[in-house]
């Protein structure tokens, strides 16, 4: 049912877009979302993190079944506003498109989430159990938002969770996990003409990078077996570039474990025995090689290339998250809008963090707007799919709340 005429609803999105949250200042949008929740009686709460960095959660209704409604407040940076057709921080309208930064990613899916809400309650149509809003902060650097709402305790009781991310016409079961992992070495400085009076500390880099790709390539060629399906994102993304061999490695990739060396640093002047160096990797881990198991993997490599000069740091720890395809919120969304297809997102999100540790909950991540729109200049999201899914969630909230009472 609609409660707020569609200029509102575009208003709302307007003024959370209007709030600069580049990777801080979350807590204007929780003041924002607060005395808009508290106009149509929802009470709500802000949760400091730090500095300007906070979470907002908000609730209606009572008892069991729970379902969790989640999006970020922060954005990422805006990059050259000189590439912009509007300022990056107000919405500007176009051809039918909204234009802004964070309207796809993903403040779009947070403002469809809360009027959702919204209109739910106004319109008194939850029956059963209980909507708990998630709002959090940092998650397109290192998740804090969505671990403290975790260590607090409030996705415990969670049955069903949806994560308002841009999904196109998708509707994800699931994410990769996320890791960095930062190997660092020390040797022993010495000038460049007499080698053998220092250590190179590249060379054990050089070392330690080539034994985790032998590793790597061996996971690779033995593992072809994966829980997560992303074939369907593969053919229709990739599908009239690649034959039908190449598309299977491709989905193979997607579907695996990925480990990438994204940064080396070592040295400081060309004619001098390097006393330090270090490299980055970023890990893309997946149910069959979890985050303890990468951990594993770099710790034992560690210890086989040079134990006493090679030392590990991890600088981003979000684990996969799985759950089952057909789940009753995934049929919730599809029998009420058939055209959805669904798959499993090679990407991290908030779920990560919220359900890490925690099973059995029916997850999925699907929201308006265009997941190539994110982190762009000229980021916009279409407005009729913006309000669409408003009704969309309305629906399968409600729905998804009786069906599971029952």
């Amino acid at each position: 049912m609609t409660v707020l005429s569609e200029q509102e609803r575009i208003d709302i999105l307007a003024d959370i877009v209007n709030i600069n949250t580049e990777n801080n200042n979350e807590i204007e949008v929780c003041y924002y979302l607060k005395e808009l929740l508290q106009r149509y009686d929802i009470e709500s709460k802000i949760i400091e993190i730090e500095g300007k960095r906070s979470n907002l959660v908000a609730e209606i209704g009572s008892g069991r079944p729970v379902i969790g409604i989640s999006g970020h407040m922060d954005v990422v940076d805006a990059g050259d506003e000189a590439q912009w057709m509007y300022p990056p921080f107000e919405l500007h309208e176009q051809d039918g498109k909204l234009y802004g930064r964070g309207t796809s990613d993903m403040k779009g899916g947070l403002a469809a989430l809360v009027i959702a809400m919204i209109e739910i309650k106004a319109s008194n149509l939850l029956q059963q159990g209980t909507i708990r809003l998630l709002a959090t902060a940092a998650e397109e650097k290192e998740m804090s938002g969505s671990m403290l709402f975790r260590d607090k305790g409030y996705v415990d009781d969670l049955d069903g969770l949806i994560i308002g991310e841009p999904s196109d016409h998708y509707i994800n079961y699931a994410n990769k996990g996320s890791m960095g992992i930062k190997i660092k070495a020390k040797g022993v400085a010495a000038h460049s003409s007499l080698p053998n009076l220092g250590h190179n500390a590249i060379d054990d880099i050089i070392r330690y990078i080539q034994k985790i790709k032998e590793k790597y390539e061996d996971i690779k060629n033995n593992d072809n077996k994966h829980s997560l399906d992303v074939s369907p994102l593969i053919k229709d993304y990739f599908g009239d570039k690649f034959n039908d061999k190449e598309l299977r490695k491709l989905e193979n990739v997607a579907e695996g474990l990925v480990i990438v060396n994204s940064i080396i640093y070592g040295g400081e002047q060309f004619n001098t025995v390097p006393e330090s160096a270090y490299a980055e990797f970023n890990i893309r881990t997946i149910p069959e090689y979890d985050n303890e198991a990468i951990i594993q993997l770099f710790e034992e490599t560690l210890y086989e290339v040079d134990q006493a000069q090679l030392s590990m740091e991890i600088t981003t720890n979000h684990a996969p998250v799985y759950s089952n395809k057909d789940n009753l919120l995934v049929k919730s969304f599809t029998e009420y809008k058939d055209d959805l297809t669904v798959t499993a997102l090679v990407g991290a999100t908030d779920a990560s963090e919220l359900l890490k540790g925690i099973d059995n909950v029916d997850l999925t991540i699907i929201g308006p707007g265009f997941m190539r729109q994110a982190h762009r200049a000229n980021e916009y999201i279409d407005k009729q799919h913006y309000l669409d899914f408003i009704d969309l969630y309305q629906h399968v909230v409600v729905d998804y709340l009786n069906k599971k009472s029952n």
